[in-house]
C-alpha cells in the first residue's frame, strides 16, 4: 500500500529533498524531517505547510490501523509492556525485576518487536503495488515508477498500459509520438480527466491559483448569485449644548452600492493535434521539472494546467479591465466584455454616477510624479488621510517613474560601485499608511485611482465553481466546459455633497485624478440591437462603441441613458454588407448622415438637454499605429515595436525577448521562405506558450502578453 490521497504531495517533498522514501517516524505514525529538511518543506509550501503535515500524519495512522501485520505487532508490544510492569510491580521488594520471558529478556522482546514494526510500517508506507519498483531520474533527483505506473502511483491516469505518454515519461518507450485521433487514445483520454478532476477535487483550484494576479490583500466575497448591495449611513451632527428646551437636531441620509457577478464560461475543445503538441511539452517539463507543481507530474494534470492558464490570465485581464458587452448567442463574446472590470468601474462612478469628486490637477509625468502623489495623498480629508489600510492603484508604468524620481530625491541612495539605484519602498514617501498597488493590466492610461484594499471585493457565487469541469466527446474531438460567475465591486463609493445639505453628508471612499481612464482607442464592440436607438443602461455604459457585424441591419436615430457633457463615439465598418446610416435629426444633431461603411468615427458630445451634437467625422478607418520591426536571430528587442516579423533563412526557435515591460502587446510573424520556419515554444521565465508556435509563413503569427515579467500567449493564427 502506499499514499492514496497525499501521494502527489509526498512525490514533490521526496524530489525536493532527493530520497526515495519518505522520512517517517512509525512508533508516531508521522512524517520526521530533519531541520534542513523542514526548512526546505516549509520553503516550498509557504503557509500551507502545517496542512500538509498534518494530512500526510492522518494518512499514515490509517495506513497503520488497516494493516493486519502491524496491529499484530502492536498487540504483542502491547502485551511485552504489560508483562514488563507486571513483573518489576511484584519484584519491587528486592528491587530486581525477573525481565526474563523464557531465555530472552522483556527489555528485548520489545526492542526487536519494535524494530520489526518500523521495518513493516516504512515497507507500507513506501513498498510498490504488486510489482517491481524502479528508479528514474528527474532534473537530478532519482524517483520512483513501477514496472506499470509512472512514479508507482496507482492510479488509471498514471498506467503504462494504453498510455505511451506516460511510458515514455519513464523511458520505458523512447521515441514517437503519441496517436491522439485514433478510436482508442481519445475516449481513454477523456476518462481519464474525469477521474483526474474527481480524484483530486482541489487540484484545478491548484492550478488557478499558481496563475492568480489579483492583490492578495483585497477582499473576497463568494455565495452572490446576482448582485449585493451595501449600505452607507451619514449621520448630521446631532449634540448640542443643554438649554434646558426641547430642541430636535441631526439629518440622516441612506445611500447603497451595488455590486454584481457576471455568468462566464470556460469551453476548451482537445483536438488530436493540439493533444500531440501538449504531449511534448509534457515530456519535455518531465526532464526538467524542478517539483514546484505537484499536479504537472501527470499528463492530465499538465493538460488542465496548459489550458487553464490562458482562462486564468483572461480571468484576471477581465477583473481589471473588463467593460460589459451583452453578446449574441450566434456570436463568439470577447473576454474584456465579459464583465465591468476595475477600471470601467471607476469610469462608471466618476465620468456617469458622478459619485465622488476627482482631483483635478493635470497629468502626471516623470519630472512631476513624487510631487504629484503627494498632492493627491494631502487633498484627502486629514481624518480620512490618517487611516490605515490605504492603497494607490496605478500602471507599471507610473510605478516605474515613481521609483526613478524617488531615487533622485535621495543622494543616499546613490553608491560610487552602482551609480543610482531607484527608490524600492511599497509606499509614497513619508505615507507609511498608503501603499502602492501597481496593476499590470492597467494600461496606456496616466489614471491613478486611491481607495483602501479591503474597499476593493472579488465576487464569485461558489469560490470552487471553475473546477466543476464537465466532459463530453464528439467524434475525435474531448471538450470540457465549466460555467461559473465572476464580479468585482468597491464596497463604498460616496456622495456628492449637494448645496444646503449638512457638511457631513459629504462622504467618499474613492479617490482619483480626473484624466482619462482608458485610451482614446478603447472601444466595445456595437452589435445588431434589432432597433433604431442605442440605449445605455447601466451595467452597458461605455459609450465608445464599433461596429463588429457586417450584417449590422439598423440605421441609428436616437442614443439614450447618457450624461451631459459625456463624450459618444461611433466607428463604422468598411466590410458592411449594406450602407447602415447614423441619421441627423432633432436628437442627433449631425448637419449630415454619417455613413457607417466608410470605417470612420463619429464623435458627438451630450448637450444639456441630452441632444447630442457632433464634433467631428473621419471618413475611413484610422491609420494602424503599429510599426513594424524584423529580425533574422533567436531573439529580438521588443522596445519601439508591436509588431515583428522573422526573416532568417533558416529554422529557428526563438530564445529570448529583448527589453520588454510588463501590459505590452506584441505580435511575431514568419516568413515565406520555403522549409524555413520560427519556433515559438516555452522558455523558462520567459515565454509561456499553449505548445509549440511554428511560423511557417508570413501570414503565420502569434500575439503575446507581457505579465510578471513572462511573455504569455493569447492568441495565434497558422494556416
Amino acid at each position: 500500500m502506499k499514499f492514496n490521497i497525499m501521494a502527489k504531495t509526498v512525490l514533490l517533498l521526496n524530489a525536493l529533498f532527493g530520497t526515495a522514501e519518505l522520512p517517517v517516524n512509525a512508533e508516531k505514525k508521522t512524517m520526521e524531517l530533519t531541520p534542513e529538511q523542514e526548512t526546505m518543506a516549509k520553503k516550498a509550501l509557504g503557509e500551507k505547510y502545517e496542512d500538509v503535515r498534518n494530512a500526510i500524519n492522518g494518512e499514515l495512522k490509517q495506513m497503520a490501523e488497516n494493516n493486519f501485520d502491524l496491529k499484530a505487532i502492536e498487540d504483542e508490544l502491547e502485551a511485552a509492556r504489560q508483562e514488563l510492569a507486571l513483573t518489576t510491580e511484584a519484584n519491587a521488594d528486592d528491587g530486581k525485576p525477573n525481565e526474563e520471558r523464557g531465555n530472552t529478556p522483556i527489555h528485548a522482546q520489545i526492542a526487536e518487536l519494535r524494530k520489526e514494526y518500523d521495518a513493516k510500517f516504512k515497507a507500507l508506507v513506501n513498498e510498490g503495488v504488486g510489482d517491481q519498483g524502479q528508479a528514474i531520474n528527474q532534473n537530478g533527483k532519482q524517483m520512483n515508477h513501477s514496472s506499470t505506473h509512472l512514479f508507482g502511483i496507482s492510479e488509471d491516469y498514471n498506467a503504462f498500459d494504453a498510455r505511451p505518454w506516460n511510458a515514455k515519461a519513464a523511458g520505458v518507450i523512447k521515441a514517437g509520438v503519441s496517436n491522439f485521433n485514433d478510436k482508442v487514445d481519445i475516449p481513454l483520454l477523456q476518462g481519464d480527466i474525469e477521474h483526474f478532476v474527481r480524484k483530486n477535487p482541489t487540484a484545478i483550484e491548484s492550478i488557478f491559483d499558481d496563475f492568480i494576479g489579483l492583490p492578495k490583500d483585497w477582499g473576497m466575497q463568494s455565495g452572490i448569485i446576482d448582485r449585493v448591495v451595501s449600505g452607507l449611513i451619514a449621520p448630521s451632527e446631532i449634540t448640542q449644548g443643554d438649554n434646558g428646551g426641547w430642541n430636535p437636531k441631526g439629518e440622516v441620509v441612506i445611500e447603497t452600492e451595488e455590486g454584481r457577478v457576471y455568468d462566464k464560461k470556460i469551453d476548451i475543445t482537445l483536438t488530436g493535434e493540439k493533444l500531440k503538441q501538449i504531449e511534448k511539452s509534457w515530456l519535455s517539463y518531465m526532464n526538467g521539472a524542478d517539483g514546484s507543481h505537484p499536479w504537472k507530474t501527470t499528463f492530465v494534470g499538465f493538460l488542465l494546467g496548459e489550458y487553464i492558464k490562458q482562462a486564468v490570465l483572461d480571468s484576471r485581464i477581465a477583473q481589471v479591465n473588463g467593460i460589459y458587452v451583452k453578446t449574441p448567442k450566434e456570436l463568439t463574446g470577447l473576454n474584456v466584455n465579459s464583465q465591468n472590470g476595475l477600471r470601467a468601474l471607476w469610469y462608471y462612478y466618476r465620468d456617469i454616477e458622478k459619485k465622488y469628486k476627482a482631483f483635478d490637477i493635470g497629468e502626471p509625468t516623470k519630472e512631476n510624479i513624487v510631487d504629484y502623489v503627494k498632492t493627491m495623498i494631502e487633498m484627502i480629508p486629514l481624518h480620512k488621510r490618517n487611516q490605515q489600510g490605504w492603497e494607490i492603484q496605478l500602471s507599471s508604468d507610473l510605478m516605474v517613474w515613481y521609483a526613478e524620481r524617488a531615487g533622485d530625491f535621495y543622494q543616499l541612495q546613490y553608491t560610487t560601485d552602482q551609480g543610482k539605484t531607484n527608490y524600492t519602498g511599497a509606499n509614497p514617501l513619508n505615507y507609511p499608511n498608503f501603499k502602492f498597488q501597481p496593476l499590470v493590466d492597467q494600461t496606456n492610461t496616466l489614471f491613478i485611482g486611491i481607495t483602501k484594499s479591503k474597499n476593493v471585493e472579488v465576487l464569485s457565487y461558489r469560490e470552487n465553481e471553475k473546477g466543476e469541469f464537465t466532459v463530453t466527446r464528439e467524434k475525435r474531438d474531448t471538450n470540457m466546459f465549466a460555467d461559473f460567475k465572476e464580479g468585482i465591486r468597491f464596497v463604498q463609493v460616496g456622495r456628492k455633497y449637494t448645496e444646503g445639505e449638512p457638511k457631513e453628508f459629504e462622504f467618499q471612499m474613492l479617490y482619483s485624478n480626473s484624466v482619462p481612464i482608458f485610451s482614446s482607442e478603447t472601444r466595445i464592440p456595437l452589435f445588431d440591437p434589432k432597433s433604431t436607438t442605442i440605449a445605455f443602461k447601466y451595467p452597458y455604459f461605455y459609450p465608445h462603441l464599433e461596429v463588429v457585424q457586417n450584417d449590422y441591419g439598423q440605421n441609428i436615430t436616437d442614443i439614450t441613458g447618457v450624461v451631459p457633457g459625456q463624450i459618444v463615439t461611433i466607428t463604422g465598418s468598411s466590410t458592411l454588407a449594406a450602407d447602415r446610416l447614423v441619421v441627423n435629426n432633432a436628437k442627433l444633431l449631425l448637419g449630415a448622415d454619417f455613413h457607417l461603411n466608410t470605417g470612420g468615427t463619429l464623435t458627438l458630445v451630450v448637450q444639456d438637454d441630452l441632444k447630442l451634437k457632433k464634433l467631428n467625422a473621419t471618413t475611413a478607418p484610422a491609420a494602424p499605429a503599429e510599426t513594424d520591426k524584423e529580425f533574422n536571430g533567436t531573439s529580438f528587442d521588443s522596445k519601439g515595436g508591436n509588431v515583428f516579423r522573422f526573416t532568417g533563412a533558416a529554422n529557428t526557435t526563438l530564445a529570448n525577448i529583448l527589453n520588454g515591460v510588463d501590459g505590452k502587446q506584441i505580435t511575431i510573424y514568419g516568413n515565406d521562405t520555403a522549409n524555413v520556419a520560427l519556433t515559438v515554444a516555452d522558455v523558462a521565465g520567459v515565454i509561456e506558450v499553449a505548445s509549440n508556435a511554428v511560423l511557417g509563413a508570413s501570414t503565420d503569427f502569434i500575439k503575446l502578453t507581457r505579465v510578471n515579467g513572462v511573455w504569455y500567449e493569447t492568441s495565434r493564427l497558422i494556416a
